[in-house]
This record gives structure tokens, sequence and C-alpha cells, in this order.
């Protein structure tokens, strides 16, 4: 009897031992201290990648803010040129000065489609001065006319807007010839169109 009990209690120790040896062996690699710490460095890593990833997304938006923002801060002009003379004139030369300075001396060949100036400028009241040369080409009532030069002076003051394109064309027209002496027809008026994001809409004409 007491071999039997004996034998039981070695089995008992000896299955023991094998359990804990198997439980052992199949502890994940994590136990090993290295391999904890490499895994610990691991995830810091991730961490330090998101956070740097999301500040990176941060500065990215931020520079388009200040770009968006600095374009949207200024004003541009465009200024164009238009001829609507009659047979009886022919426009010769156009001056144009902007706020004292002058941005376009020139023949007739600048009226066009194409701006004769285009520039920059601060939001805020601007002031432009144009002189023309206009030459009077003698025909029927009026052949004293020949050769005859007319110098039209003008000034235009407008104001820019904050984002906004201004489109400004000078042109050069007859009054009315029934009422107007023939030396002064010949005229000059102001046609403005203001462009931003969006479609462009005509703002009038000014004489």
């Amino acid at each position: 009897m007491r071999s039997k009990s004996g034998k039981a209690y070695w089995a008992v120790i000896v299955l023991t031992g094998c359990m804990s040896a198997l439980a052992a062996a199949q502890e994940p690699a994590s136990s090993d201290p290295t391999e904890t710490r490499l895994r610990e460095l691991q995830q810091q890593v991730d961490r330090v990648n998101d956070q740097l990833g999301h500040f990176i997304g941060r500065v990215r938006q931020m520079q388009q803010v200040i770009a968006e923002g600095s374009l949207g801060a200024r004003s541009e002009v465009q200024l164009f040129a238009a001829d609507e003379l009659s047979s009886a004139f022919e426009l010769v030369s156009i001056q144009c000065a902007l706020d004292g300075k002058r941005v376009y001396s020139g023949d007739a060949s600048a009226v066009g489609e194409r701006p004769i100036f285009h520039i920059h400028l601060e939001p805020g009241p601007h002031a432009l001065v144009v002189r023309m040369t206009v030459q009077g080409r003698g025909y029927g009532l009026f052949p004293y006319a020949e050769g005859y030069r007319i110098k039209l002076t003008s000034s235009h003051t407008f104001s820019a807007e904050r984002g906004r394109r201004i489109d400004l064309t000078i042109v050069s027209f007859e009054r009315d010839a029934l009422t107007t002496p023939f030396a002064q027809r010949p005229a000059v008026r102001y046609d403005i169109r203001l462009q931003r994001i969006g479609p462009l809409r005509t703002v009038g004409q000014l004489d």
C-alpha cells in the first residue's frame, strides 16, 4: 500500500514538473526583457510618427491659409484702350499716369483686347490721368479739319478693393455731332469691370 502511494506521489511530482516546463515553453517571446524593451520603443516611434504626420498636416494648412490671405489682401488693375471715334477723327497717341507715375505712352496700336498695363495695388483710392492726341480727317463740311490736332486730358479716380481685379478700359469716343462743335466732339470715358472668384459683372460707364 505504501509502495503504490509513493509511486502516485512521484507521478504527481513528475507531471507537475512537465506541465511547468510546457507552460514555460509556451510563454511568448516578449517575456524576454530585451524584446519587451524593443517593442516599447517601436510603439513610441509609431506614436511620434503619428504626431509628426499630424503636425506636418497642420503646417501645410497654415501655409495654404497664409498664401490665400496674402493673395486676397491685394488688388489687381488692368488698363485697356478702345477707340470708338468715327472716320472724322484718328486716335494718334495715348499717355497714362497712375498715382502720378507714368505707366504707358504709345500710339493707337495699343487699342485692342490685350491690356496696355497690369499691376498689383494696395486696396484703397487711386487716381488715373489720361492724355490723348486726336487728329482730324477733313471731309464734307469740315475740310479744314484735315491735320487738325486735338489734345484731350481726362482724370478718373477709383477704389481698388481687396481680393478683386479691376479691368479699366479707356475709351475715346465722340459726343453728339448735332449739338457739339467739331473740336469738342472727341472725349474720353472709362468702362469698368470688377472680377473676383466668379464671373465678371459690369459696373457701368463713367464719362
